[in-house]
């Protein structure tokens, strides 16, 4: 019979905290700081830059300069210039108005610069120009200004009466469209010479205004196919009077010592063919008259 040795039973000791020889144990938690596990954040690993950066101003700057450089720009071509372009209406060129190309360009340019609200498109008075225009410039029927969408010159469009007849008045010339209103002073008539137009002296020196009704359209119109028929007649005249007596033209012609009286609210065109059968007869027998030939009944002839 083999006896067991009785052993002792085992009893755990408790080992000092450090004394313990335990491997650590390498977790990325533990690398962080305090302050970084209470807050509870993760730094995120930064990135080395090199060179310097631009401030966010500058990165800007382009975009701005190109914003303002637009706005300019716009502006600019909101705005116009004093010195318009004259064109006259339904015409190639400027032969169709009775002044110089300069003397409507000068004024129309004085009447933009006179306010600055006609220095933009948005803002110029049209209609006030265009009544300007024609306020100085009697003779003008139109004085329309059109402007540009993109360019900066405004382009004043004109059209002027024509010119009939002129009326010699107090010493001072004038000429008179085709419905009687003074239109123009003969001094400032371009290519007076070449217009051929009659020449009425009135003997009342009433003043002419430009602008207002000096004589009817019917008077003017006597006046003017009058002139035409005489000279289409080979009778030149020297002169072509208007007494103090209602409805009555006294024309003179060259050569003549006598004057013929005519009345307005006849025919011109007989009234013409009557002086010119009249004259024809009166020089084949050799019949001067001393002082006139009335012819201001119709198809009737006397003369003195």
């Amino acid at each position: 019979m083999r006896l067991r040795r009785k052993t002792k039973p085992r009893v755990r000791q408790a080992v000092p905290r450090t004394e313990r020889s335990e491997t650590p144990v390498f977790s990325y938690s533990s690398k962080r700081s305090a302050s970084d596990r209470s807050s509870g954040r993760q730094d995120a690993p930064q990135t080395v830059r090199t060179g310097v950066s631009k401030p966010p101003l500058l990165h800007r700057l382009p975009s701005w300069i190109a914003a303002v450089a637009i706005f300019v720009s716009i502006a600019y071509l909101l705005t116009l210039t004093t010195t318009p372009r004259i064109v006259a209406a339904n015409s190639s060129g400027t032969s169709s108005l009775l002044r110089a190309n300069a003397v409507y360009k000068q004024a129309a340019s004085q009447i933009l610069g006179f306010s600055l609200l006609n220095r933009l498109k948005f803002t110029i008075d049209t209609s006030g120009f265009e009544q300007s225009m024609k306020n100085k410039f009697p003779e003008l029927s139109q004085a329309s200004i059109t402007l540009p969408l993109i360019g900066r010159q405004p382009v004043v469009e004109l059209a002027a009466s024509q010119p009939a007849i002129l009326i010699n008045s107090a010493g001072t010339t004038f000429a008179l469209d085709s419905g009687g209103k003074a239109i123009i002073a003969a001094s400032d008539l371009a290519n007076l010479g070449q217009r051929q137009l009659p020449t009425v002296t009135d003997q009342s020196n009433v003043p002419v205004t430009l602008g207002k009704g000096v004589l009817t359209a019917d008077e003017v119109n006597f006046i003017a196919v009058l002139n035409a028929q005489l000279i289409g007649q080979k009778l030149s005249i020297d002169s072509i009077m208007l007494p103090q007596v209602a409805n009555e033209l006294q024309v003179r012609l060259k050569g003549s010592p006598y004057y013929v009286r005519f009345d307005m609210e006849n025919d011109p065109k007989q009234s013409a063919g009557t002086l010119a059968a009249l004259k024809v007869n009166l020089d084949a027998n050799h019949i001067v008259p001393s002082e006139y030939i009335d012819l201001r009944i119709p198809e009737r002839a006397y003369y003195k």
